[in-house]
């Protein structure tokens, strides 16, 4: 499965990762109001979301796609869909390779889509590489 890959230690990923802000965005696309205390922020969401740590589970594991994909081919992969390790897919949009402005269409359509923050590129691990994003990606329709 997709998600045995996460387990395993030799397997290539890309993961597309959360800065701190976009736990704050969350919350406050979750809620309506912004948690300013970062202690405060992962309670309110979970709140939000009933305490589902299936649904968190899922979240977390919708970053993650098999295979490395740096910064270069990320940026020719217009319309292309990423199927995560959870199995649900998002879209990547090149606005602007030049600029390196890149959004990732998930599957929440009420909450503006994660941008990979171009200073928070190829940043190379063992397995794979991972990339800054300003949002974090929903895999569902909240």
């Amino acid at each position: 499965t997709q998600l045995g890959a996460s387990l395993d230690p030799s397997a290539e990923l890309t993961v597309f990762l959360p800065n701190d802000r976009a736990f704050k965005r969350l919350a406050h696309d979750l809620t309506g109001k912004w948690v300013n205390d970062e202690s405060n922020v992962i309670p309110a969401i979970l709140d939000a979301v009933g305490g589902d740590l299936g649904l968190v589970n899922a979240v977390v594991e919708y970053h993650v796609v098999g295979g490395v994909i740096d910064s270069s081919i990320a940026l020719g992969a217009d319309g292309v869909s990423l199927t995560s390790i959870m199995g649900a897919s998002f879209t990547v949009d090149v606005r602007n390779p030049r600029s390196g402005n890149v959004v990732l269409r998930d599957n929440e359509p009420d909450v503006k889509d994660p941008r990979l923050v171009v200073r928070d590129l190829d940043n190379f691990a063992s397995n794979g590489v991972w990339h800054g994003i300003s949002r974090v990606l929903i895999p569902i329709d909240l």
